[in-house]
């Protein structure tokens, strides 16, 4: 809309990206910030550790300082300059504040507006708060994710709630079947394949309903880091080849249509998932 409207618009993405092509399609310039050298910024949480511990509130406050003041100095620095040479009038974050602090903070050094659309409910550490008064406006995807802002200290009328949408016309309808097959059916997950987003839950789970549903499928669509140690659980737990695993999927249509059941196994608070 902005572009059909005569803004010239920079899309900015970690790596070579799905929609790439799409933004480059309708006239934006895009860059992939890994294949220039970028720095993507400083992170939240240890990486690497399974121990329990790391998961524990304290660990991970601990470790957010710890990565904060070592790596966001030099990410800001890299932003800077980056953002400097574009030369824009407005920077847009397309995720939660903590994923793009440093982008953030390099935008609000340049004295530039900064719009963030708020897609989750990371914890809000003292920086973010910090930022509040910096940020033009957030844009929150549900009234859970404006209340996690507005009671970190976001002022009320800084936070505007406007759901995630989709166009109707690219999911076209079909009829579910009438019955599902007392032995078997067919269970879809769609999601990052990341540890709270509860796939491996789904796997457990599967498991034990293949005792009862000897021709039960299930297909586990998406990517992440979670997919190695998905597959290996699905070896793990013998489920063979009634689990596949296609990997990221552009269009889930067709797999919405093939599905009787779509399961949606997440093991902490939902933004608002537009699966």
């Amino acid at each position: 809309g902005r572009v059909a409207r005569g803004v010239s618009a920079i899309v900015v993405f970690p790596r070579s990206h799905a929609w790439s092509d799409k933004f480059a399609a309708i006239g934006a310039r895009v860059i992939h910030e890994r294949e220039t050298g970028l720095p993507v910024g400083a992170r939240a949480a240890a990486a690497g550790s399974s121990a329990p511990w790391t998961d524990a509130r304290v660990w991970r406050t601990l470790s957010f300082y710890r990565s904060h003041l070592s790596g966001h100095p030099a990410a800001c620095r890299a932003w800077r300059s980056r953002i400097a040479a574009i030369g824009p009038d407005l920077v847009y974050l397309n995720n939660e504040l903590p994923l793009n602090f440093s982008v953030a903070d390099a935008a609000r050094s340049l004295g530039l507006p900064v719009i963030a659309h708020l897609r989750g409910v990371k914890p809000l550490r003292l920086p973010h708060r910090r930022f509040a008064p910096h940020l033009s406006a957030g844009i929150a995807i549900s009234d859970f994710v404006r209340a996690h802002h507005l009671a970190a200290g976001f002022p009320a009328g800084l936070i505007h709630r406007v759901y995630n949408g989709i166009d109707a016309a690219d999911y076209p309808f079909r009829e579910p079947r009438a019955t599902i097959p007392p032995d078997g059916g067919a269970l879809l997950f769609l999601g990052r394949l990341a540890g709270w987003k509860g796939a491996e839950t789904l796997l457990d789970a599967a498991a034990r309903l293949m005792m009862m549903r000897p021709r039960l499928t299930v297909t586990v669509a998406g990517d992440g880091p979670e997919r190695r140690p998905m597959e290996e659980r699905a070896v793990s737990l013998r489920l063979g080849d009634r689990v596949r695993f296609p990997g990221f999927v552009a269009d889930p249509v067709p797999l919405l249509h093939e599905a009787d059941v779509l399961v949606h196994t997440s093991t902490e608070p939902e933004p608002f998932g537009r699966v």
